[in-house]
């Protein structure tokens, strides 16, 4: 990830701190471009965010693609990935999350 990346999740993790919640970095031994983080709120789903740098079309990337069949194949067994550029797209996720006591697609 390049640095504006590591911005936006350094601030993903940080506002996900001030809430109480967790922002773990998720590993996946064996099973490349998985999302970087795995958001556990208190009293809420789990969800799992992919953070780029801002203008970034994550299919233009060079693992690009294969991310984007990953997450695929999450949300095809239930589970919500997000993919965030932008410190304002952080704020509006964790609103609308907390705001709505779910996640919301």
């Amino acid at each position: 990830m390049g640095k504006a990346g590591a911005s936006v999740e350094d601030y993903l993790v940080e506002s996900c701190k001030v809430m109480g919640w967790l922002a773990l970095k998720f590993v996946s031994p064996g099973r490349d471009k998985v999302p970087d983080r795995l958001i556990v709120p208190d009293h809420r789903p789990m969800f799992f965010v992919e953070c780029k740098a801002p203008g970034v079309d994550i299919a233009a990337t060079p693992h690009g693609r294969a991310q984007l069949r990953e997450h695929a194949r999450m949300r095809e067994v239930g589970q919500n990935v997000f993919v965030i550029s932008t410190k304002d797209e952080v704020d509006l996720l964790l609103a609308r999350t907390y705001r709505d006591r779910e996640v919301l697609p």
